[in-house]
């Protein structure tokens, strides 16, 4: 994945939003393979050991789990 290429492309935007005179929408980004959700709380961040909303230790790499996720018809 072009990382580089992904943030000169949402930079662009931004400025061309600006220049219409729109107001930018902070959006935050985090990479599927990195993302952990908490089962205790149910936030979705990028973590370490603990949940940085609740403290919770219980974080499952949210990738594995969507793996899993059967799309119905």
């Amino acid at each position: 994945m072009d990382y580089f290429k992904i943030a000169t492309d949402i930079c662009r935007k931004d400025a061309e939003r600006l220049r219409r005179g729109e107001p930018l929408v902070p959006v935050g980004y985090v990479p599927l393979a990195r993302a952990m959700i908490c089962m205790t709380c149910e936030a979705i961040a990028v973590v370490g050991p603990s949940c940085p909303n609740c403290a919770g230790e219980q974080v499952m790499p949210l990738a594995r789990w969507l793996d899993t996720v059967q799309e119905t018809p």
